[in-house]
């Protein structure tokens, strides 16, 4: 099955990852972001950590799929986060660890840490009221966030409202930040790291690795904030629209 699946992945999955709006977006490190920046609840990680009463954790399908073909990655295996509005949602899942509000924060921070990026639906409100999911994501094994490293497809996430901003004047040069960035989007000139705000997806993953403190993020431009549709089914019909379907039929 591992090996169907990429055989589809790499033949066909490009229509599914090119079409919008896109399947998930990007939400930042939490303490990445500059304190006197706006951060709206559907963009804090915290925020919609505190929101739900259930936690719970599981292997990562895709870093699973990548090593049943002979291609592992050596991030975190089980970090895959699902969230329930009801307390005891995965108390007795086969395939879910229930995990304390504790445990999902340090859950969160181990993959942060390991430099993998927080994304989430691509809705303002979740998934359904019962679940919704934060995946911690890596461009080696993600089976979206490879579009990006090895199809060429741009758009294939939402990028966050935040984008990585370097003061010049700290920035030592060190290069340490550049291997943290999975988007190519860091590059040294003239001995001071230089983002390129096209690739940046607002992750945040490499402002913890600058030992000086040169990093921050900072809020994009109103007009370059990707729209986050309201609800799921507000997604569904964008882009049922998008891939010139009638939402009626498909549901």
């Amino acid at each position: 099955m591992a090996r169907r699946f990429e055989d589809y992945y790499l033949k066909a999955f490009t229509k599914v990852l090119d079409a919008g709006p896109q399947l998930t977006r990007v939400i930042p490190v939490n303490e990445t972001v500059r304190n006197d920046m706006e951060v709206k609840p559907y963009e804090n990680v915290l925020n919609i950590i505190n929101n739900f009463e259930a936690w719970g954790v599981q292997e990562c399908l895709c870093r699973n799929q990548k090593a049943l073909i002979g291609d592992p990655c050596d991030h975190p295996l089980e970090v895959c986060m699902s969230l329930g509005k009801h307390a005891g949602t995965f108390d007795h899942h086969p395939s879910v660890r229930a995990l304390t509000r504790e445990e999902a924060m340090e859950t969160l921070k181990m993959a942060a840490d390991a430099g993998l990026v927080h994304s989430v639906g691509n809705n303002q409100e979740g998934g359904s009221d019962i679940l919704w999911f934060i995946c911690n994501c890596c461009t080696c094994s993600c089976g979206i966030l490879r579009g990006m490293a090895e199809l060429g497809i741009a758009n294939v996430i939402a990028k966050s409202a935040f984008v990585n901003q370097v003061d010049d004047d700290i920035c030592n040069g060190c290069e340490d930040c550049l291997e943290y960035c999975q988007f190519d989007a860091l590059k040294m000139e003239d001995l001071v790291v230089q983002v390129n705000s096209q690739r940046c997806v607002g992750c945040g993953v490499c402002v913890p690795a600058c030992s000086v403190g040169a990093m921050t993020l900072v809020r994009r431009e109103e007009e370059d904030i990707p729209a986050i549709p309201l609800t799921e089914m507000d997604w569904m019909e964008e882009r049922a629209k998008a891939r010139g379907l009638d939402i009626n039929e498909v549901l």
